[in-house]
């Protein structure tokens, strides 16, 4: 769940900034605003990835899901540029 959703904060930040770069905001605000929703109901497991109490999430659970997330983000990157 945790990958999931760092997945998603990428794909909101980058999804923004192709639209301020390269516009299309009509082509890209149904993606964006679904990722932004998705976003929005995995808060509970942002908050626990940053909480400092015993109900956060541990720390190697963190690390090995930005590994993956970022792992799944650089296969699609490569997938998509060949």
């Amino acid at each position: 769940m945790v990958a999931l959703v760092m997945l998603n904060m990428v794909s909101v930040v980058v999804g923004i900034a192709r639209v301020l770069v390269l516009g299309g905001w009509d082509k890209l605000f149904a993606q964006i605003a679904l990722s932004f929703f998705i976003l929005v109901m995995g808060h509970p497991v942002t908050e626990g990835m940053v909480r400092t109490d015993d109900g956060r999430i541990p720390l190697s659970a963190v690390s090995g899901s930005a590994l993956l997330s970022l792992a799944l983000l650089l296969l699609g990157s490569a997938l998509l540029m060949y």
